[in-house]
C-alpha cells in the first residue's frame, strides 16, 4: 500500500507543480509586457490549477460510479430468480376458486 501511496503523491505532486509553475511562467511573461494585472491573473490562475483539475476528475469519477451502478442495477433485473423478487413471504400463491373452497368445506 506505501507503494502506491508514494506514486499517487509523487505524480499528484508533479502535475499540480507543474501547473502552478505554468501559471507562474505565463504571469511572467505577461509581467515583462508591463501588465501587472494579467500577470497577477495568470499566477493566480496558475494556483488554482490543480483544484480545477481535481474538481474535474472527481465529477468525471462520480459519473463512472453512476453509470456503473446503473448498468449492475440494469443486469441485476434481468437476473434475478423468482426468490428474491417473490417477497418476503415467499412465492405468490394461488386463490382457490370459490367452488373450490366450498367442495374442501364440504
Amino acid at each position: 500500500m506505501n507503494v502506491i501511496a508514494t506514486y499517487l503523491a509523487v505524480c499528484g505532486g508533479a502535475a499540480a507543480g507543474a501547473q502552478v509553475a505554468r501559471g507562474a511562467v505565463r504571469g511572467a511573461a505577461r509581467l515583462a509586457q508591463g501588465d501587472t494585472k494579467g500577470a497577477l491573473a495568470e499566477a493566480a490562475g496558475g494556483l488554482a490549477a490543480p483544484v480545477a483539475s481535481a474538481a474535474r476528475q472527481l465529477a468525471g469519477l462520480a459519473e463512472d460510479v453512476r453509470r456503473a451502478a446503473a448498468a449492475l442495477t440494469l443486469q441485476r433485473g434481468s437476473t434475478e430468480s423468482a426468490a428474491t423478487t417473490a417477497g418476503p413471504n415467499g412465492p405468490p400463491r394461488r386463490r382457490r376458486s370459490p367452488a373450490a373452497a366450498a367442495h374442501s368445506a364440504a
